[in-house]
């Protein structure tokens, strides 16, 4: 623990800022005599009156009691079961602490999380840095965040249950600091001055701990936020006090019955949870001594900060973009997306976005310093291309294992060099440097033959630093289908399928022999060949994939593996097609198998006029019988394509319906690796497949082979 021999102590006392001396169970200042306990191996330095929380008392005491006996894992999935924003902020360390590859520490950083609830940031900066203080004043958790440490193997955390007001810890050595969802609350938890100067004394506290050069990183909402002024309930519990001067602020407190949110309200019932502007962030933070201030959007909150997007106007566009053209929004009304769009195209939606991660220099950082792995690949770029002022956009998925950094020149509408990031030694590294060899393989066979189809990022440099290993490539040309096609009108979708997305879906027919040869994909697992258990598709079904299997498994074709709208981007001025992510090549599967990969994925871009649709669910599952069982438009040029690339050398030989089976159980083994609710979602379609197998629009168009009925 933090302060057994020889363990170093960055601890000082609270109160005059002197050393400490411990002695058994207790620990005292040797200057002004003040005495804390130590239970558990930690210093108790603040005890709370009263229990302040998300769950209430009891709630967290029981968490605590089966973290000890079951797991930290096993419990939070027990008590959080049906709240999964509770259960993510707890589990998901890695995603939450998603900020990590930006800021470049070095191995030998020292970091400090305060107001570390339940221990996921501390969590995450412990496999980052080499020694980590963790404060939080509800000793609960506290406790909790002990079993946690404990049970994963991690003992260079030092945990003290201390105030984020009266902070234990000396000047000048920390290299981090994260303050997340904390600076809001400080003004109630120090009733002795008005708030403002609380948060300023509390920052200025911060910026001394800091090492010169050090970092603050601070996520918090936007006082004027959009979601504001729909709403959203504010730190007071109430709609639009963030909104209202302070002083009515507090009036509407003291006349309301609803209880106060997470804590007490004090006794003068006066409204202090203060948040602020972008402007008036970049004002408290220069009062407290900060030099350089960076802004991301935190989306969807910087509890989750799934994208960390900087303000400026075109990543703020590139993100909208992004987002709007998910695919899961693609059967939801386009002018929502749309106003959203042209707001941050015209630089409006930046005063308004809802949540910020701030990252807060102590002092105005060397201009030539390259110490992150995306200021390194910023500063070289390929080609010889220069960056001016570059902006860094980060995305990464919820399991928090790979982000990826878009870099945007000055002004650039879109990036100019792609960076991934992911924890070394984990199974996301291995991927990313499997990717980047993979690109490796295919640059000689794009320039030897400049007639092939596509293109693919350039690979630029494969690094590692500070516990990340990072990839760098160069941007695509044009833009991903995903985003072409989901912001055009629904008839404008049936032309993008006729005219470009055929174009691709041929592309994806040729690539089995284009890869063959030229990259190491991984063998398929065989038992991805093989109906998922739960599921009776019949006998006939399973000895016709276990022929299929079989054969394409000799055949060793290569496939992208993950062959969608949003790994594949069409470049208009050229009219060629770009391919990236390629960590998931694969040896094994049909020839088609990329194609209905992508024409898969375009589904919910399919639109089901005027149906009533009770679910996500049923929604996909009739998407796919419009597109694959119908004689609807988009199931006659869906059987156009498919009896086009049918009769390339790719599926001379191939049964398109078998091909599609033995592609569904694939892709279905593939999402319940990846994403289990998606993996269930393509189980209903193999099953609607198989029941409605003579309604398949290219039944009639069958291989000369004779093959016997699925469900014989």
């Amino acid at each position: 623990m933090i302060f057994e021999s020889p363990t170093p102590s960055l601890a000082a006392c609270p109160r005059c800022g002197t050393g400490l001396a411990v002695d058994g169970n207790q620990i005292s200042c040797t200057g002004c005599g003040s005495d804390w306990k130590i239970r558990n191996g930690i210093p108790r330095f603040f005890d709370p009156v009263y229990y302040w929380g998300e769950v209430p008392l009891g709630e967290a005491q029981s968490l605590q009691s089966d973290a000890q006996k079951h797991g930290w894992r096993q419990a939070v999935e027990k008590h959080f079961e049906n709240d999964r924003v509770m259960a993510y902020s707890i589990l998901q360390w890695q995603s939450r602490a998603s900020w990590l590859p930006l800021l470049g520490l070095s191995e030998d950083a020292t970091a400090l999380d305060i107001g570390s609830g339940y221990g996921a940031i501390t969590h995450a900066l412990a496999r980052a840095a080499k020694e980590v203080y963790s404060v939080e004043a509800i000793p609960e958790r506290v406790e909790f965040t002990s079993i946690r440490l404990q049970q994963e193997g991690l003992t260079n955390v030092r945990l003290i249950q201390g105030s984020a007001t009266e902070l234990p810890l000396r000047e000048n050595v920390f290299d981090l600091i994260v303050v997340n969802g904390v600076l809001e609350w400080v003004g109630e938890w120090d009733l002795g001055a008005p708030p403002q100067d609380v948060q300023l004394r509390f920052l200025r506290k911060v910026h001394r701990m800091l090492k010169p050069g050090g970092v603050c990183l601070l996520g918090i909402e936007n006082r004027i936020g959009y979601g504001n002024f729909r709403g959203a309930l504010d730190h007071s519990g109430l709609p639009y006090t963030s909104l209202m001067p302070r002083w009515l602020s507090s009036l509407v407190l003291r006349y309301s019955q609803r209880a106060h949110h997470r804590t007490r309200l004090n006794a003068k019932r006066e409204y202090r949870t203060y948040t602020y502007s972008e402007l008036g962030y970049r004002r408290i933070l220069g009062k407290s001594g900060f030099g350089a201030v960076s802004f991301y959007l935190a989306d969807p909150g910087y509890n989750r900060p799934l994208s960390l997007v900087p303000l400026q106007r075109n990543a703020l566009a590139a993100h909208t973009l992004r987002v709007a053209s998910e695919p899961i929004l693609g059967s939801r009304p386009r002018w929502p997306r749309l106003v959203k769009l042209y707001l941050s195209r015209l630089g409006l939606l930046r005063p308004f976005v809802p949540e910020f991660v701030i990252i807060a220099s102590k002092d105005v950082p060397d201009a030539t310093r390259k110490t992150a792995g995306w200021r390194r690949a910023g500063a070289v770029p390929p080609g010889g291309m220069h960056l001016d002022e570059p902006s860094q956009y980060l995305s990464i998925g919820p399991a928090g294992t790979k982000a990826v950094i878009r870099i945007f020149g000055s002004g650039d509408s879109a990036p100019s060099v792609i960076a991934k990031a992911s924890p070394s030694n984990a199974k996301a590294d291995e991927s990313l440097i499997s990717a980047f060899r993979v690109l490796s393989s295919l640059q000689p066979r794009l320039s030897e033959e400049r007639e092939l189809p596509f293109s693919t990022p350039t690979p630029v440099e494969s690094f590692s630093q500070a516990g990340w290993h990072f990839t760098v490539e160069t941007a695509v040309p044009g833009r991903p289908l995903s985003e072409l096609i989901f912001l055009r009108s629904h008839r404008g979708r049936l032309a993008f399928l006729r005219n470009e997305l055929a174009q691709c879906v041929e592309i994806a027919a040729k690539l089995p022999h284009i890869l063959k040869g030229t990259v190491a994909a991984h063998k398929i697992d065989p038992e991805w060949y093989e109906i998922p258990k739960g599921m009776d598709l019949g006998p006939g079904v399973e000895r016709t994939l276990a022929a299929e299997s079989a054969k394409w498994a000799k055949e060793e074709l290569c496939a992208h593996g993950d062959f969608t709208i949003e790994n594949v981007f069409w470049d208009k001025d050229a009219e060629k097609a770009s391919v990236i992510d390629w960590e998931l090549p694969i040896q094994g599967v049909p020839p088609l198998y990329d194609a209905f990969t992508l024409l898969f994925s375009s589904l919910p871009a399919l639109d089901l006029e005027h149906r009533i649709i009770s679910s996500t669910d049923e929604r996909l599952t009739q998407q796919f019988q419009a597109a694959f069982f119908s004689t609807g438009p988009w199931a006659t040029t869906n059987r156009e394509i498919l009896q086009r690339i049918s009769t390339t050398p790719s599926g001379a030989d191939s049964d398109i319906w078998q091909e599609l089976v033995l592609s569904l159980v694939i892709r279905t083994r593939y999402f319940l690796w990846r994403q289990p609710s998606l993996g269930r979602q393509y189980s209903r379609l193999l099953e609607y497949a198989v029941q409605h197998e003579p309604l398949f629009v290219c039944g009639a168009h069958r291989s000369r082979r004779s093959t016997p009925s699925s469900r014989s």
